[in-house]
């Protein structure tokens, strides 16, 4: 039986927990024995196809906290209550192998003693990390990512990176890393671009540019603003449409500082009735990245609704995907606003690419190529740790 493991709110609307779930669901499907052990906190309730454990929950948590990036004061204490109930599973069941998702189920999949930890990179926490803190702490910050990833690179028994990018820079620091492609389904597409633009409210004939995500520091949304103004000098005068569950104050100070408030829109996000709702409603889903390394799933997400796309180079994350959408030159908002001026002037390019993009999800990002990919990391960490118990036994026999 093969555990998954992530210290996060599960499930939830987020990139990451939306691609663990597919994960799961791949492997189920397939039947093979996958179960997921997390915390308490959910984002919402829904029948899963696979087996889900939780630890009881924690008066006094806010759980809506938990439901974005980065630290927070009481991850601490919900991973060591984690960690004691993932020790009794682990002991009582006896998986095969762990798969650890993110840096804090590593650590917790690790002080199992049990078996093979696979850490499961989603991000670069060399990148990551400073984006959650001042300036005055990036450096320091900085270090403390490297720090803990290649600690947990060469104490797990196998590492899975979830991007090319980051595959290559974790394969510096190991050799056992291995790339997976991620699975991700071809959602429902059966909405109109008029009768979405109906239900939120929005002019049918002027232009929409989508943000679909949270709005952490790492994400690039906040050059959102300065995009609209680059925009505006080249003659386009478009809406974008924020669909977040985040705190959006700051973002619409900026926007105001700007000039270009009322070119921002706010919606919700929850539920992939309102996602098929927004990808239908634009001309153009923008996927902003500031730091490199992890792959962001709303970048899948809208490949795989087949919408006109226009990227930072950050958010490809070492994929070559110039032919399925439109990327920039580089990652400011000037680069990222003259892709969108183009695409928002070649419709007929737009819709090419995003037929490419459908094609591109189907074949690359396939339940078949994550079960093969996932079958090899595990087997490289069962492999790893046959290898270290003989290491052991011949050692303690000289």
């Amino acid at each position: 039986m093969r555990l998954h493991v992530a210290a996060q709110a599960f499930p939830s609307y987020q990139g990451t927990q939306a691609i663990i779930r597919q994960m799961l669901e791949a492997e189920t499907s397939a039947g093979l024995s996958s179960e997921l052990v997390t915390y308490a906190a959910k984002g919402y309730d829904e029948t899963l196809s696979f087996a889900v454990h939780r630890p009881a929950r924690i008066p006094l948590v806010n759980e809506r906290a938990l439901l974005r990036s980065g630290p927070l004061r009481t991850k601490p204490m919900l991973d060591v209550q984690l960690l004691s109930w993932l020790r009794r599973y682990v002991r009582n069941q006896r998986p095969s192998v762990i798969i650890a998702h993110h840096v804090e189920a590593a650590m917790l999949g690790l002080a199992c003693k049990g078996p093979p930890v696979v850490f499961f990179a989603h991000t670069d926490l060399e990148q990551e990390l400073p984006t959650y803190a001042s300036p005055a702490f990036t450096k320091m910050l900085r270090l403390a990512g490297a720090t803990i990833d290649q600690s947990l690179v060469r104490r797990c028994a196998a590492t899975a990176a979830i991007s090319p990018l980051l595959h290559n820079t974790l394969k510096a620091q190991h050799a056992s890393v291995h790339l997976v492609s991620v699975p991700f389904q071809l959602p429902s597409t059966a909405y109109s671009r008029a009768q979405a633009r109906q239900d939120l409210g929005l002019d049918p004939d002027i232009p929409v540019l989508l943000y679909a995500g949270n709005l952490d520091a790492y994400q690039g949304a906040d050059a959102l603003p300065e995009l609209l103004v680059h925009l505006a000098r080249w003659g386009h005068h478009p809406i974008v449409l924020m669909a977040t569950e985040s705190e959006v104050c700051t973002l619409l100070q900026l926007a105001r500082s700007a000039g270009v408030e009322h070119q921002v829109r706010v919606v919700a996000l929850a539920g992939e009735a309102q996602r098929v709702r927004i990808h239908a409603a634009a001309d153009v889903t923008l996927v902003p990245r500031r730091t490199p390394g992890g792959l962001p799933i709303k970048l899948l997400d809208a490949m795989a609704r087949g919408a006109a796309i226009a990227a930072s180079p950050n958010a490809c994350a070492g994929y070559a995907l110039q032919d399925v959408c439109a990327v920039a030159c580089d990652d400011s908002p000037a680069a990222l606003a003259q892709t969108v001026a183009q695409l928002l002037t070649q419709p007929q390019v737009s819709r090419v690419m995003a037929q490419r993009a459908v094609r591109y999800i189907a074949h690359q990002h396939s339940a078949t190529r994550y079960l093969a990919d996932m079958q090899r990391v595990s087997c490289a960490a069962l492999d790893a740790a046959l290898s270290t118990r003989l290491k052991r036994r011949m050692s303690l026999q000289y």
